[in-house]
């Protein structure tokens, strides 16, 4: 199952937010989804960090499984459980593709700083250094 969805580094996003300041005249009254140009492939994605974290490999459950986990917590839900780990409607926005029109946003921020691998070694530093308290 491919699932892409437009996700953004926060650098890139820190970038794009200046761009636009910058730009007032051209931005003003428009609405922007703040994301890296190129929709991420979730299981790509995945993988990548995984590789970053020095994680186990990634195991996949088959749809049919997840779809009867996830209507099992909705029958939870319905029973009075609060926040089941899987629902139905958790389970479709999980594959539901969530692709935004990135081009009027490069158009007046132009290349980004960062790519996707750079994002993801970032983020897993920063996400290591939490766990040991270090800076």
């Amino acid at each position: 199952l491919e699932i892409r969805k437009s996700f953004g580094f926060v650098g890139n996003t820190v970038f794009q937010i200046a761009r636009l300041a910058e730009a007032q005249n051209v931005a003003n009254g428009r609405t922007f989804y703040l994301c890296d140009y190129s929709p991420i492939e979730v299981s790509q994605w995945a993988s990548v960090i995984r590789a970053s974290l020095n994680a186990p490999p990634i195991r996949q459950m088959p749809y049919p499984v997840l779809k009867t986990v996830a209507v099992l917590g909705d029958l939870l839900e319905k029973a009075g459980m609060r926040n089941p780990p899987l629902t139905s409607f958790r389970l479709n926005n999980l594959i539901s593709e969530m692709v935004h029109d990135a081009e009027p946003l490069k158009d007046i921020c132009g290349e980004l700083p960062y790519g996707v691998e750079h994002g993801v070694v970032a983020t897993a530093k920063w996400m290591q250094q939490q766990q040991t308290g270090g800076m």
